[in-house]
């Protein structure tokens, strides 16, 4: 999935009715497969809680750019989702825009809804894409010799990002978790236009 430094993703937590979770969950699936109609949309992800009860759903939009962010927030058919959201949620909703590096870090349930710190990001990124360069490089490279060096070039950063993004940033973030997300902050994030939440 192509990212670029504009990309940007909200993350949006809310507590969910227990007796409207099922419902709540046809109603995910159905504004996922809205906002993916729009320009710019790079995907979506839901953090289910062992306990809807007493955690939040966590949900992440991606957009490739803030423009086109706000426009799937500012449309016509994401307030009409927004509306039909409210008879599920209990209490707060709570909202983080993301971007860069956070793209990568995953907020567990009963974490603090805000991402790591930089420093705490730039670290643990390290550690994920460490062995991918001191194993995977020079298997990628004997492999694709035979290609033209641009292309090559391509197909190595396609696989080291595929494998970032799925594979080794979902663990890395997990195995730091502790250390990443400090004690659950309980404010809510403001915003000045309006929002999918």
């Amino acid at each position: 999935m192509k990212r670029n430094e504009n990309s940007v993703s909200v993350v949006v937590r809310r507590r969910i009715r227990p007796e409207l979770v099922e419902a709540y969950e046809e109603w995910l699936a159905g504004v996922i497969e809205a906002a993916e109609t729009f320009a710019g949309h790079q995907g979506a992800q839901v953090l289910r809680p062992p306990d809807p009860a007493t955690q939040d759903y966590v949900l992440l939009f991606r957009y490739a750019t803030p423009e086109q962010l706000a426009a799937w927030q500012e449309s016509e058919t994401a307030r009409d989702w927004l509306k039909r959201g409210e008879a599920f949620t209990v209490g707060d909703v709570q909202i983080q825009t993301v971007t860069g590096l956070e793209f990568w870090f995953q907020i567990p349930a009963g974490a603090s809804h805000r991402p790591p710190a930089k420093h705490k990001m730039v670290i643990a990124t390290v550690i994920g894409l460490y062995p991918l360069i001191l194993f995977l490089a020079p298997i990628l490279a004997d492999a694709l010799q035979v290609l033209p060096r641009p292309l090559a070039v391509l197909v190595s950063t396609l696989c080291n990002v595929l494998l970032m993004t799925y594979v080794v940033m979902p663990r890395v973030t997990r195995g730091l978790s502790r250390w990443l997300f400090p004690p659950r902050l309980t404010a809510s994030m403001g915003t000045g236009r309006p929002m999918l939440h």
